[in-house]
C-alpha cells in the first residue's frame, strides 16, 4: 500500500511547546510516503523558529490568524495526497497509526478510518481511552446522538479520502469556537463508509490551551448552531424530532449549570 501518498495537515497556534514531539510522531511513522503540511495560524511564540528545523521534512504555510477550520482548509488545499490525515500541533501518534489506518481503509473500501486514543495530561499522565464505537453508515449516528463525538478524537485521529471532500466541502470557517469537527464529519459521514482500528493509535493531550476546555456555556451555543445547521442540510429531520433533540440539549445545559455552580459553592 506505500504507492499511495498520505498528507498530514497539521493545523498549529502558539503550541511551540509541543509541536516536536507532534512532528516526529509524523516523521517516525513506519509508512513512508507521507507529505506533511503544517499550517501556521499567525503564531506569537517560538514556534516558526522551531519550524526551521524541519524545513526539509514539511510543507510550512504561514496565514494570518482565523482559526483551525481556516488553518485546516489551507492545509487540505495545498496538499497532494490522495488520502488526508488530520493531527492537531498538540497532540502525537503511536508509530504504525498511518500504516494500519491504510491497510483498512482499501481492505474495505472505507471513505474514512479514526482509531481510539489516550487522553493525557499535560505532563503525559494517561487520564482517559477513548474506545472506538460506531461503523459503516456514521452519518444515521449524528441524527440519533446530536453532539457526541461519533468519530473519536477527530481531528488527530481521522484519516479521509480527500476525493470525498468535493462532496461534502470543507471545514465551515463560520465555526470560531467549538463543534467544526462535528460538523465536518457529520457531512463527510454521507459520503461514505466509516471504519476504526480499535486501538489506541492518537495520544490527546489536554492543557489549558484546548478548545475543549472553554466553557459549557460556548460549548452549548457552539453545539446547537451545529446541530441547526444539520437540520437546515437535511429535510428528513421533521419539526418534531428537531423540537426533541434541542429539548434534549437545553436539558444537558441546565445540568451543567447546576454542576458548574456546585462547584463554585464547593471553593467557599
Amino acid at each position: 500500500m506505500n504507492d499511495v501518498k498520505v498528507s498530514v495537515i497539521i493545523p498549529n497556534y502558539n503550541n511551540g511547546k509541543y509541536i516536536e514531539q507532534c512532528i516526529d510522531s509524523v516523521l517516525t511513522q513506519d509508512y513512508d510516503n507521507l507529505e506533511i503540511v503544517v499550517v501556521d495560524d499567525g503564531s506569537t511564540d517560538n514556534s516558526l523558529e522551531i519550524l526551521k528545523n524541519y524545513q526539509n521534512d514539511i510543507v510550512l504555510i504561514s496565514i494570518l490568524h482565523a482559526g483551525a477550520s481556516v488553518a485546516r482548509n489551507a492545509g487540505i488545499l495545498a496538499s497532494s495526497g490522495e488520502v488526508i490525515a488530520f493531527l492537531d500541533s498538540d497532540d502525537y501518534w503511536r508509530h504504525d497509526k498511518i500504516r494500519l489506518q491504510i491497510e483498512l481503509m482499501f481492505k474495505e473500501n472505507l471513505s474514512l478510518v479514526y482509531s481510539g486514543g489516550i487522553e493525557t495530561s499535560f505532563e503525559g499522565k494517561e487520564l482517559k481511552i477513548h474506545t472506538p464505537i460506531y461503523s459503516g453508515n456514521c452519518y444515521q449516528y449524528y441524527v440519533k446522538y446530536p453532539t457526541k463525538s461519533i468519530i473519536s478524537l477527530p481531528c488527530s485521529s481521522a484519516m479521509i479520502r480527500k476525493s470525498n471532500i468535493a462532496i461534502c466541502g470543507l471545514f465551515d470557517t463560520t465555526f470560531k469556537d467549538f463543534a467544526e469537527d462535528w460538523d465536518f464529519f457529520r457531512r463527510f459521514s454521507k459520503t461514505g463508509r466509516v471504519g476504526f482500528i480499535d486501538q489506541s493509535l492518537v495520544y490527546y493531550r489536554r492543557h489549558d490551551g484546548n478548545i475543549t476546555n472553554a466553557n459549557f456555556l460556548v460549548h452549548h451555543r457552539s453545539n446547537l448552531r451545529a446541530v441547526r445547521k444539520m437540520f437546515s442540510d437535511d429535510p428528513k429531520i421533521d419539526f418534531k424530532l428537531q423540537l426533541r433533540i434541542q429539548s434534549g440539549m437545553y436539558a444537558q445545559l441546565a445540568k451543567n449549570a447546576v454542576k458548574y455552580q456546585m462547584g463554585r459553592l464547593r471553593k467557599f
